[in-house]
């Protein structure tokens, strides 16, 4: 039995070598002519919908990146949601995810869209496509 775990074993860990990647290869070590790909899973748990702060202050401002910061400031301006309403977590993920895309450091690129479907993973509703 020992010997038949051993064999079955054997070519998984000398296959691993090969297989394994780090997600930071793409800053690191970047390809001539390659593009990055950015494969977004949505968890839309009613928890997304959950505050993220009591109001947008500087202290909620403190918990993202300066530029999604100013990108979740411009959507409240835009839209006329007063500064002093929550602040959910889905406003956060949206200001994210926009003051990634707008840096020149991500162009090209090329983003799937998936969502968890709790049990096995998720499923994917959009494959890669140029942005």
């Amino acid at each position: 039995m020992k010997r038949l775990i051993g064999a079955c074993l054997l070519p998984l860990l000398i296959g691993i070598g090969a297989a394994r990647a780090d997600d930071i290869d793409i800053y690191v070590k970047p390809v001539a002519g390659s593009v990055p790909l950015l494969m977004l899973m949505l968890d839309w748990r009613p928890s997304v919908f959950a505050t993220h702060c009591s109001s947008f202050n500087a202290a909620c401002a403190a918990t993202m990146s300066p530029g999604a910061a100013a990108a979740l400031e411009a959507a409240r301006v835009a839209s006329g949601t007063p500064l002093t309403d929550k602040v959910t977590k889905y406003e956060v993920f949206v200001a994210v995810l926009e003051s990634i895309m707008s840096t020149s450091k991500f162009d090209p690129i090329h983003m799937g869209l998936m969502v968890s479907n709790y049990v096995n993973g998720g499923a994917i509703l959009e494959g890669y496509n140029r942005l």
